[in-house]
């Protein structure tokens, strides 16, 4: 039963350590890549405004 337990347990931990290192990577680029399309699209639109 012992056994049982710590397979199942080992199993989860594991499921989520790979999960997090897989989709954590992924959600900083994501993030960063929507931070940085956002301020470029602002720095457009002042770039059209008079004076530019």
């Amino acid at each position: 039963m012992a056994r049982l337990g710590y397979l199942v347990v080992n199993g989860v931990i594991r499921q989520f350590v790979v999960d997090d290192s897989r989709t954590a990577p992924v959600s900083i680029v994501n993030n960063m890549r929507s931070n940085h399309l956002s301020r470029l699209h602002e720095l457009d639109e002042v770039a059209k405004l008079d004076g530019f």
